[in-house]
């Protein structure tokens, strides 16, 4: 991340004024205080709606904080600068916000914007080399989890196959157990009725 706590420079620098707010903001960002910074580059900004400098500094607070989205929407505002340095510098923090958050392919995008500007930037390229290494290794990943998906899925499809042939194959050993059971039972009634209709018939000599 490149820090540059930038101040509107003026022959007025009363700590009511917008550059002395500023530059006690300043003061507060340099201790790590970052929430008191944040007050004052607010106040600031109410004098100073269009600097594009503050919206550079506040991007700062909101990177040191983790509010990478924040921070992005601050350095999109900087970019607007006249200034070519601030314009670089605020594309390559946009492009640190989205290395932060793994969005390497945007991060890629930023750090070359800030080498257009500043081919001699070795930081953005030392960066731009690592968000591409770091993308490749994304997609391998990515990959890799497909694959392991794919193989999940099949291995339970399997699993499902398999299950339904054993549940299918209970099944006709119950519905075979059932029919001898049937069997057995009529089996066993046939016989009882032969032998009921079997017995001769008693005669009586009166």
């Amino acid at each position: 991340m490149k820090i540059l706590l930038l101040l509107i420079f003026s022959y007025n620098l009363f700590s009511s004024s917008p550059e002395g707010l500023i530059k006690k903001g300043n003061s507060f960002y340099k201790k790590g205080k970052y929430n008191e910074a944040m007050d004052f580059y607010a106040k600031a900004r109410i004098s100073l709606p269009t600097e594009v400098g503050l919206n550079y500094n506040i991007g700062n607070i909101h990177y040191k904080k983790g509010e990478y989205d924040k921070a992005v929407e601050a350095y999109q505002k900087a970019v607007e600068s006249k200034d070519e340095t601030l314009r670089e510098m605020a594309y390559y923090n946009i492009g640190n916000c989205y290395f932060q958050k793994e969005d390497f392919l945007n991060a890629i995008e930023f750090y070359k914007k800030a080498l257009n500007l500043n081919p001699k930037d070795e930081d953005a390229k030392i960066n731009l080399e690592l968000a591409r290494k770091k993308l490749k290794d994304q997609a391998k990943k990515e990959k890799q989890e497909q694959n392991e998906k794919q193989m999940q899925k099949k291995e339970e499809k399997q699993m499902s196959e398999e299950e339904k042939k054993k549940n299918e194959q209970k099944k006709k050993e119950a519905e075979n157990i059932m029919k001898a059971v049937e069997d057995k039972e009529k089996e066993v009634k046939d016989k009882q009725k032969q032998k009921i209709q079997g017995k001769p018939s008693v005669e009586v000599d009166w």
